[in-house]
């Protein structure tokens, strides 16, 4: 009955509302992080106090001290027991990662009395941020942060040039700050990100610094799917025969039982977390034989029944409720006879039948209202289990495990929509700035994309990571089921390996109704060639297209080494000539000069509710809406009339 509850809707809502579990990967992206006092995810301190912060924090540089090392010795050496633990479980792996870490320099080090080295730290911390696949794990993105907090602290210590850097950084920031207030851009909350980012790790400035992850409180990602969509996908009509037997005011009844209704789903409006209910309404039609004592009652009786479970979901996980039920019977007797006793008997067990008869119509309906409540926990118990642990083990865990888990990430139900909000803030812990643009209309789809939720994804899972083409191809199936053609490789040329930038290793701007991306690579191979590094940029215009819309690329492919500028008589060499080739005729694929977005078809028994077509696809102000529709217009799937109460 309720078996269309299927890992197939949770993969597909999350693989929206979690886009963080797109790549995998990591530098360490910041947990969870406090606001002011009296702020909230969804407010933002106004930016006089931001900037008052700024003037306030000028003057008040704290040297760091002997005490501050102490305390950066403490979390390494807690960071390398975590670590330590993890290794000890992992067999030869975990041997293997000692060697390759070089395990016994790091004892060593922390052993030392007169404290660690910071050359031979240094030498490590090289291993721990060299971008090797599995360092992105939280064990050791924890040790690569705790060694990064104690070489800096260690270097900071009577060092008078870190009170200038301190100070250049807060004579800059206001101006970043206001010009990011009155024009919000990707590169500017860049330059505010990393200069969070250099005050928090020098130890400096909380209180602005969490001003500022207060003014950049905003969620980023806001995803709402449509009652009639989640319906489309999981109701539809019930047949089911089978045996049944009973015991009615002690008469054992055994017979058949022919349950016909539908099954569909209603939205609880719920602001601590989603749920939905499925609802099963119909008819169960039964023939049986009741015995009692010389008794034999032959009946058929109709059952009017409904029959509701609850899922629920929230952050944490996914989880149901027992299923309720409620029920109604009327029989009707086809013959009363007796096995023995003649026709006194017979004449006294009619009498018996029709004087219980109501007694016994409604101890039947509760039997069956027990029956119904365990058919559906037993069909969708099992079910939900599943896609609790798919969400647990394929999404929720693998995003923990490299913390790329969203600081904040919200669901709830109104009548009409579950809802999904997130903020992803990356590295610095920096969120939107502004809410997103007003939504008109009724849509069955909607994803409101911030462009910082994927700048600030990109760089926590990509900064300095060295990825592997064929890699990215098993991950993405591993997600979507599918590889997409531009991913495909390609026959004639050998995969490449791109060691990403250490800092917007990819970044997108979302302005003007177009967006922009650039992915930045520090280093490239294929094959056994290897290549410097190149920055490859692709802008796009939204524009109209029939009844639909097409991106149609301005221009070329910007392929350029960092920092050259064209037009200004610097030649590339000749071998960054040969990799811009080779980087267009690859990212010519990724980037094509039209991308035409085709009609969504979920997959499984989610085909069913039809495609969803794109209706709206609106970029400004750093956001990014896209929002579909079913077509053909959803069938008409309201619930039987049933004198059941529920």
């Amino acid at each position: 009955m309720f078996r269309r509850w299927t890992w197939t809707f949770v993969k597909c809502f999350f693989s929206l509302t979690l886009l963080s579990g797109i790549a995998y990967g990591s530098e360490d992206a910041q947990g969870p992080q406090p606001l002011p006092e009296g702020a909230t995810e969804f407010s933002a301190p106004p930016i006089e106090e931001i900037l008052a912060a700024c003037r306030a924090a000028k003057t008040a540089f704290r040297p760091l001290t002997e005490a501050d090392l102490a305390e950066a010795k403490e979390e390494l050496s807690a960071a390398v027991a975590r670590l330590d633990a993890r290794l000890k479980t992992a067999g030869p792996v975990g041997n293997a990662w000692r060697a390759f870490l070089d395990w016994n320099a790091m004892q060593e080090q922390l052993a030392r009395d007169a404290g660690p080295e910071l050359a031979a730290l240094d030498a490590l911390y090289a291993k721990y941020a060299g971008g090797n696949n599995g360092l992105e794990l939280a064990w050791f993105a924890d040790v690569r942060r705790a060694l990064r907090r104690y070489l800096t602290t260690a270097r900071s210590i009577g060092n008078p040039e870190i009170q200038k850097q301190y100070e250049a950084l807060l004579d800059a920031l206001p101006e970043h700050l206001e010009a990011y207030h009155s024009h919000p851009d990707a590169d500017r909350a860049g330059l505010i990100g990393a200069a969070v980012r250099w005050l928090e790790e020098a130890g400096q400035a909380a209180d602005l610094v969490g001003a500022i992850r207060g003014y950049f409180s905003h969620p980023n990602l806001f995803l709402q799917v449509s009652a009639g969509l989640i319906d489309a996908g999981i109701a539809g009509p019930v047949d089911e025969k089978g045996p049944m037997t009973d015991v009615i005011l002690g008469a054992r009844v055994s017979g058949t039982e022919h349950v016909v209704g539908r099954t569909y789903v209603e939205l609880l409006p719920n602001e601590e977390y989603g749920e939905i209910t499925t609802v099963f309404r119909g008819t169960v039609d039964s023939e049986t034989v009741g015995a009692k004592g010389p008794a034999r009652v032959s009946s058929e009786g109709v059952t009017k029944v409904a029959s509701r479970k609850t899922l629920r979901i929230n952050a944490g996980g996914i989880w149901t409720l027992p299923a309720r039920s409620r029920a109604i019977t009327s029989t009707t007797f086809e013959s009363i006879r007796t096995v023995r006793g003649g026709r006194l008997i017979e004449q006294m067990a009619r009498r018996q039948a029709y004087t219980q008869k109501g007694q016994a119509e409604r101890v039947a309906a509760q039997h069956a209202e027990q029956r119904s409540g365990r058919r559906v926990d037993e069909q969708g118990d099992p079910q939900i289990a599943e896609l609790a642990d798919a969400y647990q083990e394929k999404l929720r865990r693998p995003l923990i495990e490299r913390k790329l888990f969203p600081q904040l990430l919200r669901f709830r139900t109104t009548e009409a929509a579950l809802h999904a909000t997130a903020r992803h803030g990356g590295l610095p812990g920096l969120g939107a700035s502004v809410p997103p643009p007003a939504l008109e209309g009724d849509y069955d789809l909607v994803v409101r994309l911030h462009e910082s939720l994927v700048n600030n994804f990109m760089e926590a899972a990509l900064a300095g990571a060295i990825v592997e083409e064929e890699t990215v191809r098993t991950r993405v199936e591993e997600l979507f089921g599918s590889v997409p053609a531009w991913l495909e490789p390609d026959e004639e040329s050998e995969p490449w390996t791109i060691t990403f930038a250490g800092r917007d290793p990819v970044s997108v701007a979302f302005r003007d109704g177009g967006f922009t991306v650039t992915m930045r690579g520090r280093e490239y191979a294929q094959g056994a060639n290897s290549y410097p590094g190149m920055n490859v940029t692709a802008a796009y215009l939204v524009q109209p297209s029939g009844e639909g819309f097409k991106a149609v690329r301005q221009g070329d492919l910007q392929i350029f080494p960092p920092g050259f500028a064209p037009g200004t008589g610097r030649r590339l060499s000749a071998r960054q000539q040969v990799l811009r080739s080779l980087l267009e005729k690859r990212f010519g694929k990724i980037f094509p000069e039209e991308m035409v977005p085709e009609p969504l078809v979920l997959p499984g028994d989610w085909k069913k509710a039809g495609e969803l077509d794109l209706k709206k696809w609106d970029i400004s102000g750093g956001w990014l809406t896209e929002a579909w529709t079913r077509t053909p217009a959803p069938a008409d799937t309201a619930p039987p009339a049933t004198p059941a109460a529920e």
